[in-house]
């Protein structure tokens, strides 16, 4: 399961935008806090949530940023050890 998938469309259903259109926004945060989208773990995916995921989301215009990206948090803290177990 790829990580930026699976949160693209879960962002892309939650803010109403298409699906490549979300998975770049997670790509562009991933980029701004840690220099690269390539293979995202947990915690650069957990900093980019709380970080440049807002500022992101407040770019394009999205009034509720910080409940979505506590959402966000919230479903990459359930899906941890799925998500660490795919990318060995």
């Amino acid at each position: 399961m790829n990580i930026i998938t699976y949160f693209g469309e879960l962002l892309s259903e939650k803010i109403g935008i298409p699906a490549i259109a979300a998975r770049g926004l997670l790509r562009f945060s991933l980029k701004d806090e840690v220099g690269s989208a390539e293979n995202p773990d947990y915690e650069s995916l957990l900093k980019a949530f709380k970080n440049s995921f807002k500022n992101r989301l407040e770019k394009i215009g999205i009034e509720n940023r910080d409940k979505i990206a506590n959402e966000m948090i919230q479903e990459l803290s359930k899906k941890q050890s799925l998500f660490t177990m795919s990318s060995v």
